[in-house]
């Protein structure tokens, strides 16, 4: 291996990368990772690329380029070395800093050429395809699932190249890709599964053990809007209309409600009692976030079967359960159902619970036009939901992202209101 000096003037790199890279330990790489150096060098050989590269456009020419940069990298120590390093700080948490992100990592325009130094990225995904096999193997997971990761290869690599004109994958979400090496991670059916902690957004649950009613309650001191929904991240608390309170006892919890519309009821601070209505999770326990690929054929036969069977597949890979399944998206912008009714979106909106999440404004426009810079009003509107965006820009509503909440009766009922059937009513009491 080369010393960080050597490397950097090998790939024909500033010398102020030296102190960069030192400071991303890369001295430490062979005693730390070498099986998962390994891993990653063996996708650029036998094979491994071709026999994973799915039906793409231009896909002959994609692995032509693709194998053409595998052997470079194979026959030059250098170019290795910088591979494994990649990997490694990538997907194995390589650096202890808290400030790497794979963005800062410096392309190789002048050793390989622009166009091919695009096609990096992507050489380090099926790096990171080839350890997450392997980790799927070792937990007992059957490689179908490993496969289906790949599945969402396609679109990205059509966005790619319509936006950047040439083949390459978004150095951006090369972080994403460790998730799935370290086996936290998990593409079941339409939705993506995480094992993590329920995070702070994420309102508190409860239900009854007499009636099996769910209550969503917002957590402490959430700046909200007038009309129940989240303060902007990028607006100061002081333009906050309302703060959220909670107080809970042994006896009782107090504080504001969440109607399953997605909405907190300001003017409706309820009271549980705690004998009834039981905590649905603890802090720090471990809960199942989803994600949504990009793809569409988001039916709602193909959601529930993916949460059937996200459910089946903890049970028995890991011997565990979760208490619900959650989830923060665009998806669930109450204004995208507005104004799109009919479509997927609106009828999975009405199948959970939703509940407020504070944003920036220009939630989802990354995934929708593949973009989120210049003018937004100059984007394409070649699709449904890529007009519905442009109508909310135009109307100055803000882009924002929803929370959305589901459990086994849920999932097992999957129908329109289902939550919303049992909105509280000012009538009820619950003291």
């Amino acid at each position: 291996m080369l010393n960080c000096a050597d490397l950097v003037k090998a790939l024909k790199l500033p010398d102020s990368n030296i102190e960069l890279f030192e400071s991303w330990n890369y001295s430490l790489l062979p005693e730390l990772l070498p099986e998962e150096s390994v891993l990653a060098a063996s996708a650029l050989k036998g094979g491994f690329i071709a026999g994973k590269l799915p039906a793409c456009d231009s896909r002959a020419e994609l692995l032509d380029r693709l194998e053409t940069l595998a052997e470079k990298v194979l026959e030059n120590p250098a170019l290795m070395d910088y591979y494994l390093f990649c990997n490694a700080l990538a997907f194995n948490e390589l650096a202890s800093h808290k400030n790497f992100r794979p963005v800062q990592l410096p392309s190789l325009d002048e050793l390989l050429g622009g166009v091919e130094s695009k096609l990096w990225d992507l050489l380090l995904y099926f790096g990171a395809a080839a350890q997450w096999f392997e980790t799927y193997r070792k937990l007992g997971i059957p490689e179908e699932y490993a496969a289906s990761i790949i599945e969402s290869l396609p679109l990205v690599l059509k966005n790619y190249r319509e936006m950047n004109g040439c083949f390459g994958y978004p150095r951006q979400t090369l972080h994403w890709l460790g998730h799935y090496v370290q086996g936290t991670l998990f593409r079941i059916g339409r939705f993506e599964y995480m094992v993590r902690e329920a995070a702070p957004w994420v309102p508190l649950a409860f239900r009854s053990n007499k009636t099996g009613q769910v209550v969503l309650m917002a957590r402490h001191n959430w700046k909200m809007r007038g009309n129940g929904l989240r303060l902007p991240l990028d607006e100061p608390f002081a333009k906050a209309d309302y703060s959220t309170r909670l107080l809970m006892t042994d006896k009782f919890v107090r504080g504001t409600y969440i109607a399953p519309t997605g909405f907190a009821m300001l003017d409706k601070e309820i009271t549980l009692d705690l004998e009834e209505f039981k905590p649905m999770w603890q802090p720090g326990q471990l809960t199942a976030e989803i994600h949504i690929p990009g793809g569409g054929g988001m039916t709602m036969e193909r959601c529930q079967t993916s949460l059937k069977e996200a459910r089946e597949f903890f049970l028995k890979y890991f011997g565990w359960k979760t208490p619900f399944f959650w989830c923060v998206s665009w998806v669930f912008n109450p204004d995208i159902a507005a104004e799109l009714p009919e479509s997927n979106i609106a009828k999975l909106q009405k199948r959970v619970y939703l509940a407020p999440r504070d944003s920036t404004g220009d939630s989802g426009l990354g995934f929708v036009f593949g973009r989120s810079d210049g003018n937004w009003l100059d984007y394409p509107e070649e699709t449904s939901l890529q007009r519905a965006f442009k109508r909310l820009i135009t109307k100055g509503i803000p882009l924002k992202n929803g929370c959305m909440f589901i459990d086994d009766a849920g999932i097992d009922a999957f129908e329109v209101d289902f939550y919303r059937k049992r909105t509280i009513n000012e009538s009820e009491s619950y003291q």
